[in-house]
């Protein structure tokens, strides 16, 4: 099992086990509409080793919760075509869902005090002639007797416009908050997720935001009936920082090829090359940066 350095000497070696049992109970007036209300039990055993890099032998730690959780969803899904992908079908996922849950981490389960963890987590969007909108909200939280302990909160939302046939355009903002996050959890922007004219971890926090707006021509629908091939223009913005500390955030824009897949759909959505011009930021001088990806810079990955 590899290990993931989170600070200088250090390593954090998790693994985690979980088990769990949902119950679906579709209601008649739900049933009607295809949507659902399903309840849920989960149980999760946690080990988390820190200790030196140089050492194979770590500090062990040993964590185990249980959560109670209902989710309602009545389902609502669009098809697009060159959303992640160049072209061909994409299906979005617009369904109205709320889920609420609540974590119970007790003291005899390896944690240092007893504590409650409810969670919240909504999704929804619409569709109209020729694109979509659909926003996402998602809340977790640790509390104990001393107050709030830890928690996250995230907010996204896209929007997708086909002006003209082969013409696209997309639109994103989302942004966060975090307290006392686990090591390596913190939000980290840069290359794949946030601005793509920057590094790698080159915006690391417990606050963030990006925004982000990209506009795609498909000049060849297919090439050799494999590939499609578009020209795309954009502009990022966006960045994270510690509390209390300076914002740190980045800007770029430039123009780029997207390659995709006419076969078939590809999950990670199409290829693209970008040449983009990064302008000042901290530590990073105003540079021509040439970035390489897949789909859309607005999935986070974690």
């Amino acid at each position: 099992m590899g290990a993931k350095v989170v600070a200088r000497g250090y390593q954090r070696r998790p693994v985690t086990w979980e088990c769990g049992a949902d119950r679906l109970g579709a209601l008649n007036e739900f049933a009607k509409h295809a949507g659902f209300v399903r309840l849920g039990i989960a149980l999760r055993v946690r080990r988390e080793d820190f200790g030196p890099a140089s050492m194979s032998d770590a500090n062990r730690s040993l964590f185990g919760d249980a959560e109670l959780s209902v989710e309602a969803s009545r389902a609502n899904f669009a098809v697009v075509n060159g959303f992640r992908n160049v072209v061909g079908p994409e299906d979005i996922d617009l369904s109205a869902t709320v889920r609420l849950g609540m974590w119970v981490a007790p003291s005899a389960w390896g944690y240092e005090r007893d504590g409650i963890g409810p969670t919240l987590a909504l999704h929804g969007g619409t569709s109209f002639p020729n694109g979509f909108a659909m926003a996402d909200v998602r809340a977790s939280s640790l509390i104990t007797r001393g107050g709030l302990d830890s928690g996250t909160v995230t907010a996204a939302s896209v929007l997708m416009w086909r002006p003209a046939l082969r013409h696209s355009m997309v639109v994103s903002t989302s942004g966060g908050l975090e307290k006392s996050a686990r090591p390596g959890d913190e939000f980290d922007l840069g290359l794949t997720f946030g601005p793509r004219g920057f590094p790698l971890h080159a915006f690391t926090g417990n606050r963030a935001f990006f925004t982000m707006a990209e506009y795609r021509w498909v000049v060849v629908p297919e090439m050799a009936g494999l590939v499609a091939m578009a020209l795309a223009t954009f502009v990022d913005y966006g960045g994270a920082w510690y509390s209390g500390s300076t914002v740190r955030a980045g800007t770029n824009a430039g123009a780029g090829l997207r390659f995709g897949s006419t076969r078939s759909s590809s999950g990670s959505g199409a290829t693209r090359i970008d040449v983009a011009r990064r302008f000042a930021a901290g530590v990073f001088p105003a540079e021509w940066v040439v970035a390489v990806g897949t789909g859309l810079p607005i999935d986070r990955r974690r």
